[in-house]
């Protein structure tokens, strides 16, 4: 997974995106860290490239509230192309918007 990334912002201590591929399998990961006890939520998607733009495979929602959330999840691999993942964090109320490095399938 993409290493951590320390983040500058009012709420959000730290958050990493990633995506890796196993064979035919992706492994899709968003984790956020709270700078306090916080209501956090994740929406991860899985994006393919078409053409210069992405299109949305898949998506996955969680939420809690704690001081961090770590949603993992796989996907089998069917159209070749490349992939990233796109999640967005809201903690208490501040959201943010990342990307995976991108991974070729």
């Amino acid at each position: 997974m993409d290493r951590i990334v320390e983040a500058r912002y009012a709420n959000i201590a730290a958050y990493s995106t990633g995506l890796k591929l196993n064979g035919s399998t992706f492994a899709a990961r968003a984790l956020v860290n709270a700078k306090v006890k916080a209501s956090i939520s994740t929406t991860m998607t899985l994006q393919r490239q078409s053409g210069k733009s992405w299109s949305d495979v898949t998506s996955w929602f969680d939420s809690t509230t704690g001081y961090s959330l770590d949603l993992t999840k796989n996907y089998v691999a069917g159209t070749r192309g490349n992939y990233r993942v796109r999640a967005v964090y809201t903690v208490n109320g501040e959201t943010i918007t990342t990307y995976s490095s991108t991974v070729a399938y």
